[in-house]
């Protein structure tokens, strides 16, 4: 084994050579620069060798060598992943119960309202309405506060529809498929009684158990509202068709009358329901087809989601 005496009077002419074992594929010259770098090592164990060389070319065999231990940093430890991903499930459980807590709190405040407006406001709409009707059948027709009385009499059926119809919108129970084909064709049935217009209902004989949002249920029923108050009101029709089926998880109803018919291309004289409906539908990421021509009827046929 030889040794090489390193020269201290002109320190630039020494070289050296290292190598960090299972890091280097070999030796690395380093001149006469005395330092080693390196980047990115995992942690664990590693053995440092270095050899020098004289002014006169010749190497230290032998060398020296060091051992070396990296620490690992905490994101390099084995319990860091496991951590992590416990706390995001953690966390993850617990928005979801935040979550699912708020929703009922939310639906409990909807069944609350509804119940309040049912009990209190629409029992006090229904004693004025028996009241100003008992006060109609009282007063005779020569009377000038007839008329008065008849107006408010009619207001006040209006208005006891209009929040049966908030009632039941607002109301989570309703929030299936069952309770809007069933609140449609009750006011179908309603709405055409004693107008001479014919309504024929079309329904499944048994419907999906599927849920539908109350903002989808909202907007459709107020929709079909509309199309079968145009039927009453414009279409001079003698029978209107409701109908309503279910395909693919979508739901469609569809309204058809035999009236008068018209050019859908042209303006609308009779004000903004067509424009309405279609807005509606598209509120809810449906669909608003409209059919008619003079003198063959109207056809219209709404599809939503229903999820």
């Amino acid at each position: 084994m030889r040794y090489t005496a390193l020269s201290f009077e002109a320190p630039e002419k020494n070289r050296f050579k290292y190598m960090l074992d299972n890091v280097d594929s070999g030796w690395v010259d380093a001149g006469s620069e005395r330092a080693a770098r390196y980047n990115n090592l995992a942690p664990g164990r590693y053995n440092f060798r270095v050899a020098a060389c004289n002014n006169d070319g010749v190497w230290n065999e032998a060398g020296a060598s060091l051992g070396l231990f990296f620490q690992p940093h905490y994101w390099q430890t084995w319990w860091f992943r496991p951590s992590i991903i416990l706390a995001v499930g953690m966390l993850l459980a617990l928005f979801y119960r935040t979550r699912v807590a708020r929703l009922r709190a939310l639906e409990a405040l909807r069944i609350e309202i509804a119940a309040n407006l049912h009990d209190d406001v629409g029992s006090r709409l229904t004693k004025v309405a028996m009241v100003t009707e008992q006060v109609e059948r009282e007063i005779p027709d020569s009377d000038e506060r007839k008329p008065l009385i008849q107006n408010i009499s009619s207001t006040t059926r209006e208005v006891i529809q209009a929040m049966d119809e908030i009632v039941w919108t607002i109301n989570p129970k309703n929030d299936t498929l069952d309770h809007l084909a069933n609140y449609i064709f009750q006011y179908a049935q309603e709405y055409f009684q004693n107008t001479g217009v014919r309504c024929r209902l079309d329904v499944p004989s048994r419907l999906p158990d599927q849920p539908i949002s109350t903002e989808e249920r909202h907007n459709l029923f107020m929709a079909v509202k509309e199309a079968l108050n145009n039927v009453l009101k414009h279409a001079g029709a003698t029978e209107v068709r409701v109908a309503l089926a279910v395909a693919d998880g979508r739901l469609t109803v569809v309204i058809a009358d035999n009236g008068r018919g018209f050019l859908p291309d042209k303006p609308n004289p009779n004000g903004n329901g067509l424009h309405n409906m279609r807005q509606r539908l598209q509120r809810i990421g449906g669909k608003f087809v409209l059919e008619s021509a003079p003198g063959e009827g109207t056809r219209i046929k709404m599809e939503a989601n229903g999820k």
